[in-house]
């Protein structure tokens, strides 16, 4: 097993084929092989037939540790273990290696000395302490990397105004950064990017020509450069500085990562390999760069190398149907099947096969619950769908494809959900509708998230403020209506019954008693009015099967709320 394993060894078991006990035997031997990929896909196995079984889920974090997948091992163990009374004590250790892994050090020793206080005389208590005692010397000789940090922090800022298209936010902040130091390169070539956008190309090319006078060999500003000229129709130029990229002696990943994608983008495929082999040495199972292995094998027509690295994706994580695409793909052409050209860099799959999943998304969603629940679950079609759709940038997809996963508001809906909200490239907003989510399929709070940079717990209300000398009766009326609600109507709807209660409540000078069949009737009536404000098709002989309740006794809590909803 590797170095950073947490996972307890196994008792006596008797290994029966098609059981988890019979997965994880095996997987258990493949660690022992190495073959790291391979036990991942065991332990996913052995998941799909025993998903609450803590020795699996320890297990398959330790290996995605083990491969230096730490945002993955840690997403593993806190939507397995959400709440700190289920966790086992060697989830805090595995959290521990993780964050140190992520050079999260503040949240690394949180989780290690969580770890000691729990299980002081545990299996991994001396690593603890090693790993402790290592960051008390880090946090003594790296004072002077508070300017590097710094540096990036600026840079992370400015690239995130230019990918939101805030050109004139982005040169204020890069601005700034060079008036404190004018010798950062990485800004200036990020300066001379944003002209470029604003269709300044002659400033920004004499910008990164500066640069490259000062620093021949500064990778950043040669990569720049070459895509610049390749999109004036400059490909002399472009080559030329590709041709440069191509004798450097390059180490640092940032700029390996520049370098391959540069010549890459130049069509120099095989130029790009030698980098990538650098990089994958470092991060042998790092997705994007497994990814450029196989596209570069692909585009040199070397199909069943190409089907190799998606392969490995494949045993890493069993749902991911991006690679599935890919290794078939491979497979397709290396039948005979006319190759591809133009396939995206990024991991995603191509865009018309972006555009075919939406409509797929499309038509599930119009279906009847019967017929999505049959393709619901581990290794349901949709399932597998809706978790692709996660992955792409557009947010009114994720919106839809995050409504469908909820509306099942089972266990798969809620690991999916909280697994979401630990991913670190979804904005705040669409996180807040994950969480918003959660709570409406009635799961237990906290909830973690990553909002910034910063791990977080965050608890949520869909409830407006009651008052509170509010009788019982009355609060029933909002916890049956949303209980009703939960699973089948939108966020909105919900967020407007709500509003719209509280609204009610507000007019009411004194709290007539409630019957039990009044508190129904009213909780039918205010859903009724909710699916109306946000128009959500619904009918009032529906509404009164559902909470078990007449149809004049309906009319006549509906005309309770008649005209009192807020204005949305």
């Amino acid at each position: 097993m590797n170095q950073t394993g947490y996972s307890k060894g196994p008792g006596r078991v008797l290994p029966f084929k098609g059981t988890g006990t019979h997965y994880f035997r095996q997987a258990l031997s493949k660690a022992d092989s190495n073959d790291l990929p391979g036990a991942c896909a065991s332990y996913q196995m052995a998941l799909r037939l025993e998903p609450d079984n803590p020795e699996y889920i320890l297990g398959m974090a330790e290996m995605l540790t083990g491969m230096g997948r730490f945002d993955d091992s840690n997403r593993v163990l806190l939507r397995y273990f959400p709440e700190e009374k289920d966790r086992p004590t060697e989830c805090y250790f595995g959290m521990g290696c993780n964050f140190y892994g992520l050079m999260e050090y503040g949240n690394a020793r949180n989780a290690l000395e969580r770890y000691l206080d729990l299980e002081p005389e545990g299996m991994f208590a001396y690593d603890a302490y090693d790993m402790l005692d290592a960051l008390d010397a880090y946090g003594e000789e790296n004072m002077s990397e508070v300017t590097v940090l710094q540096k990036e922090e600026a840079l992370e800022k400015a690239r995130q105004r230019m990918a939101e298209g805030e050109l004139d936010q982005a040169e204020t902040l890069l601005e700034k950064e060079l008036e404190v130091r004018p010798d950062h390169m990485a800004a200036r070539c990020d300066l001379a990017l944003v002209w470029y956008c604003r269709q300044e190309k002659k400033r920004a090319e004499a910008a990164l020509e500066q640069v490259l006078q000062e620093a021949p060999e500064h990778v950043q500003a040669r990569c720049t450069r070459a895509l610049l000229r390749q999109s004036n129709h400059d490909m002399q130029g472009a080559m030329e500085d590709a041709q440069a990229l191509r004798e450097m002696a390059i180490e640092d990943m940032d700029d390996l990562h520049r370098a391959s994608l540069t010549l890459m983008e130049l069509g120099d495929f095989a130029g790009a390999q030698p980098f990538l082999r650098k990089m994958a040495q470092r991060a042998p199972y790092d997705t994007g760069i497994l990814h450029r292995q196989g596209i570069c094998a692909y585009a040199l027509e070397e199909y069943d190398r190409a089907a190799h690295y998606y392969d490995l994706l494949t045993k890493i994580d069993r749902t991911d149907t991006i690679a599935r695409y890919y290794r078939r793909l491979c497979k397709r052409t290396a039948a005979g099947g006319k190759k591809r050209q133009g396939l995206p860099l990024h991991y995603q799959v191509p865009m018309d096969e972006v555009v075919q999943r939406v409509r797929s998304l499309n038509n599930y969603i119009r279906k009847s619950k019967e017929a999505q629940q049959a393709e619901w679950g581990p290794e349901g079609e949709l399932t597998g769908l809706a978790q692709w759709c996660l992955t792409l940038s557009e947010d009114d997809i994720r919106q839809a494809a995050l409504h469908l996963i909820a509306s099942f508001g089972d266990v798969w809906s809620e690991r999916l959900l909280r697994d979401f909200a630990l991913r670190r490239e979804p904005d705040a907003e669409i996180k807040r509708r994950a969480l918003g989510l959660l709570k409406h399929i009635g799961a237990k709070e906290p909830y973690l998230t990553y909002i910034d940079g910063q791990m977080m717990e965050s608890r949520v209300s869909l409830l407006p403020g009651l008052p509170e000398n509010l009788p019982a009766p009355y609060r029933d009326v909002l916890k049956t209506c949303l209980e009703g609600m939960r699973g089948v109507r939108s966020e909105d709807a919900v967020q407007r019954a709500g509003k719209l209660w509280q609204s009610y409540l507000e007019q009411e000078n004194h709290y007539a008693h409630l019957t039990g069949a009044q508190v129904a009737a009213l909780a039918a009536a205010l859903e009724y009015a909710a699916c109306q404000a946000a128009e959500e098709k619904v009918t009032k002989l529906e509404l009164c099967r559902k909470y078990g309740v007449s149809m004049l006794r309906f009319n006549g809590a509906l005309a309770k709320l008649n005209g009192k909803e807020p204005k949305a």
